[in-house]
């Protein structure tokens, strides 16, 4: 039986919101600098403030473009469960996929800040003899540890 676990989308919401932080803090960076330029000569303000308005719908666009592109990128990433293997599938263009086998797998643990444990979200460690292969993100990890249990070989 096949399980496919995302990464939490509050990571994905985070992320999409400082982009509108740090676009917001520029675009309030330019308008004080054209009132800061208003004192000195008033021809720079009339020739700046035609393109304030461009200016936002550009930032407006660049944000939107940004937020699909990373809603995109998280619906491509998944980790799917499976009889011996866990497969890591990413890429939007160029797809990529991993295959981690569940075969001498030493010990299967998880770890979660406070924001995991409040969103419900956290890293699943798998160690192996000789390394150990992280899941970072990972939406209810004890889920997944269960998923890992009932597939190991």
């Amino acid at each position: 039986m096949k399980t496919i676990i995302r990464k939490t989308p509050v990571i994905l919401l985070f992320k999409i919101i400082l982009i509108s932080m740090l676009l917001n803090t520029i675009h309030l960076s330019t308008t004080l600098l054209v009132d800061y330029m208003e004192d000195k000569s008033g021809k720079i303000v009339n020739i700046l403030m035609g393109y304030d308005t461009l200016i936002l719908i550009s930032m407006g666009l660049f944000q939107g473009i940004l937020s699909f592109w990373m809603l995109i990128q998280w619906l491509k990433q998944t980790y799917i469960v499976e009889k011996g293997f866990i497969i890591q599938k990413s890429g939007v263009f160029l797809s990529s996929e991993k295959r981690f086998s569940l075969e001498n797998v030493e010990s299967i643990s998880y770890k979660q800040t406070i924001m995991g444990k409040i969103f419900k979200y956290g890293t699943v460690e798998i160690a192996y003899p000789d390394n150990k292969k992280r899941f970072v993100s990972v939406e209810y990890p004890e889920y997944m540890i269960k998923l890992i249990e009932d597939n190991r070989i």
